[in-house]
């Protein structure tokens, strides 16, 4: 898989320039009845890591552990050091858990939009965030399973961090590329080679001081604009779909693609079988 060596942000220009593909008039990409959800369940795993992002900012500055793994008090933590001339505190590579290689580095800033060292309740009005994950993912689908090759890059931002504050709100634009994808199934196997163009617009997380496990996002939307590549039945055939991902305060938001709705779960990194939860 091609890796990037660097964080990729897409403007609202480019965005809408993706938008502007079609889908090829005649082939699969017009009667394969799993498409849509598809193209749903692919998108998953990149909602979950954004949405996964968030929801450890809020406990990492509730519990004084910082979303990177170092203490607010001590930002500068484990392999992550801070440099002066740019304001951001850049992070060493590392490999997590499920397999992933994530890269980031994140900066503080006042209300007035100057950079800060260290994060300071009374001051602390923003934080920013670049990050990117490379690596593969494997998982069930209904009556399945998905196997991937993952690159995803955001560059996001959180703001109502200063004072006594009641909610968290999140923007940010990035890129998806979603490689070498195989989805076997009841309905036979297909492949897809995807790229996505990603906006994150107003999605608001509350902070809550006394809750053990951070709430889910209470509402704004994730968009992505999907372009790239089907094959099935022996034929491969481009497509187009704008995915919208709408927040709801739970782990179940709803997904249109196209305009076709379908229920992610956000914990599984899943789409949800027609009629549930």
């Amino acid at each position: 898989m091609r890796r990037s060596t660097g964080f990729l942000t897409l403007s609202a220009a480019a965005i809408m320039a993706l938008g502007a593909c079609s889908d090829t008039p005649a082939g699969p990409t017009q009667t394969l009845p799993t498409l849509n959800a598809d193209i749903a369940n692919a998108v998953a795993d990149g909602v979950g890591e954004d949405v996964q992002l968030m929801r450890d900012l809020n406990f990492g500055l509730r519990t004084g552990l910082l979303f990177m793994g170092a203490p607010a008090a001590a930002p500068n933590g484990p392999g992550c050091t801070y440099d002066a001339v740019t304001g951001w505190h850049v992070c060493e590579a590392k490999v997590l858990p499920v397999g992933l290689t994530i890269l980031r580095q994140y900066a503080f800033y006042d209300a007035s939009g100057a950079a800060m060292e260290k994060f300071d309740p009374a001051q602390t009005a923003a934080i920013r965030v670049k990050r990117q994950l490379d690596g593969s993912v494997s998982r069930e689908v209904e009556g399945g399973s998905m196997t991937a090759e993952v690159h995803h890059a955001r560059d996001m931002a959180v703001s109502g961090l200063q004072g006594d504050e009641q909610k968290r709100t999140w923007d940010g634009t990035g890129q998806s590329q979603i490689a070498r994808t195989r989805i076997s199934d009841a309905s036979g196997t297909r492949s897809y080679e995807i790229k996505a163009g990603v906006t994150i617009a107003s999605v608001v997380v509350p902070h809550r001081n006394n809750q053990d496990l951070d709430p889910w996002p209470l509402s704004g939307t994730i968009t992505k604009q999907v372009t790239g590549t089907v094959t099935a039945n022996g034929e491969s055939r481009t497509i187009d779909r704008k995915v919208v991902i709408t927040f709801n305060g739970t782990q179940f938001p709803t997904a249109t693609v196209n305009g076709e709705p379908f229920t992610l779960d956000l914990a599984n990194r899943k789409v949800l079988p027609k009629g549930r939860p």
